[in-house]
This record gives structure tokens, C-alpha cells and sequence, in this order.
């Protein structure tokens, strides 16, 4: 192996180094609640499954670069660089997903990027604390596909619970 293959290689390990470290959703590693996925029993994959119009893979991508510019986030944020596996952040992503579709709101409605947040962003992190809280996702208070304005009659219920306190 000549010099220059040598510093090709070792210039492209301290590259993949460095996007799996710039991949890693915070500094010290650790996830804020709000970028923790709720602990709900569901089927997450089949839920966010529906998230794609197409079973082509190539349409698939097409989608998912929605979610990429949103996010400002490359396709490692939540696969492996051989698309074989997933990271950490496959249930987030799952339960992203799976609200996205369900309530008929996309990544950008929320998201500028990974820790911005658009208003409807910024009003909707309180409210996944109340739904880990409560152990709840979305549709136990807000209406499908309504971008989260109508809200359920356990919604209703619990919103003038709140006003009173």
C-alpha cells in the first residue's frame, strides 16, 4: 500500500468517525425526554409503516429525505451506514412516523432541524411529557388527522382540568 492509499484510508476512517459522532443526538450521548420515544406497548414498525404512499424503495427514499431535511439530520440519525440495522433512534422515529400519518401533519410541521422547533414544535414538547406521563400517545386526546386542533372528549376533559390548576 503506497503513502498516499495509507493517508486516503486513514482520512476516511477519521471521516466515518467523525459522522458517527456528529450522528450522536447530544454531546454527552444522553437523549432529552422529549427526543425519548414514549413507553407504549404498540407495533410501532406496522404503525409507521404507513407513513410511506409507495413499497417502492426508491419512493420509500423519496420520502424519507422529507424527514432527513426536516430534521437536518442524515440517513445514519436513525440507520446504520449499511441500512441493515437501525440506531438508538428507531422507536422515536417509529412513533414520529406513526403520528405524522395519523395525524395528518408532516416532520416540517414541528421540526427545523434537530433540537429547533417550528411553534407547533415548541407547543407539542410539554404535551409528550404529559403523554409519557400518562403513558398515552396522541390519539388519547387529539382527533386524527385534525394537525392536532380538535381534541378527543378525554382531551376536552383534560384541557379544563388544566385550565383549573
Amino acid at each position: 500500500m503506497s503513502r498516499w492509499q495509507r493517508l486516503a484510508l486513514a482520512a476516511t476512517t477519521i471521516a466515518l468517525a467523525m459522522s458517527a459522532l456528529a450522528a450522536d443526538p447530544t454531546a454527552d450521548g444522553k437523549a432529552t425526554p422529549a427526543e425519548e420515544a414514549l413507553p407504549i406497548d404498540a407495533d410501532w414498525q406496522a404503525r409507521s409503516f404507513a407513513y410511506f404512499t409507495s413499497p417502492d424503495p426508491k419512493q420509500r427514499r423519496k420520502e424519507m429525505r422529507k424527514a432527513t431535511r426536516a430534521l437536518k439530520q442524515p440517513c445514519r440519525y436513525c440507520h446504520t451506514p449499511d441500512f441493515k440495522n437501525y440506531t438508538a433512534k428507531r422507536k422515536i422515529a417509529q412513533q414520529m412516523m406513526a403520528l405524522s400519518i395519523e395525524n395528518g401533519v408532516d416532520c416540517a410541521d414541528c421540526h427545523v432541524g434537530k433540537s429547533e422547533m417550528t411553534p407547533l414544535g415548541k407547543k407539542s414538547i410539554p404535551m409528550w411529557e404529559i403523554a409519557r406521563e400518562k403513558g398515552v400517545f396522541c390519539n388519547a386526546c387529539h382527533q386524527p388527522k385534525t394537525k392536532f386542533v380538535e381534541l378527543t372528549d378525554r382531551g376536552e376533559t383534560f384541557k379544563a382540568e388544566m385550565k383549573k390548576k
